[in-house]
C-alpha cells in the first residue's frame, strides 16, 4: 500500500522536515519509505489545495497487513518530535490525522484543531 501525506499549513511542517524526522526513526522506516512527492491540487481531487503548499509527502511500500491505524500513530508521534524540538510548548498546536480513500488512493490529512 501507496499513500499521500498532507500536513496543514498551520503546523508550519514542510514536506522536507517531516521527511527527515521520519527517515531518521526506525520503526518508521520499517513501516515505510517516505519521499519528497510532487504533486499538483488536479491530482487531489476534494482535497484543499491550501494543504499541498508546504508539499506533499509519499509514504511506499506500507505492507498490506500493517493497519492504516499504526500508520497514523506514527504520523502522529513524527509531528509530535518536530513540534517539542521547536522548544516552545505553549505555543504547539493540538492537531488530529484523517484517512481519506478517495477511489482507490489513500491520502492521509494532518490538520490542526480549532
Amino acid at each position: 500500500m501507496n499513500c499521500s501525506l498532507a500536513i496543514s499549513p498551520d503546523l508550519g511542517i514542510d514536506a522536507e522536515e517531516f521527511l527527515s524526522a521520519w527517515n531518521k526513526d526506525l520503526a518508521s522506516q520499517d513501516i515505510a519509505r517516505a519521499k519528497s512527492a510532487g504533486s499538483s491540487p488536479e491530482e487531489f481531487i476534494g482535497l484543499d489545495p491550501e494543504l499541498m503548499r508546504q508539499g506533499m509527502v509519499f509514504l511506499a511500500g506500507i505492507a498490506s497487513t500493517v493497519a492504516l491505524d499504526i500508520v497514523k500513530d506514527l504520523i502522529k508521534d513524527r509531528i509530535k518530535e518536530i513540534l517539542a524540538g521547536r522548544g516552545d510548548s505553549n505555543a504547539v498546536p493540538t492537531f488530529e490525522v484523517i484517512a481519506i480513500q478517495p477511489c482507490d488512493k489513500t491520502i492521509i490529512v494532518v490538520k490542526s484543531k480549532a
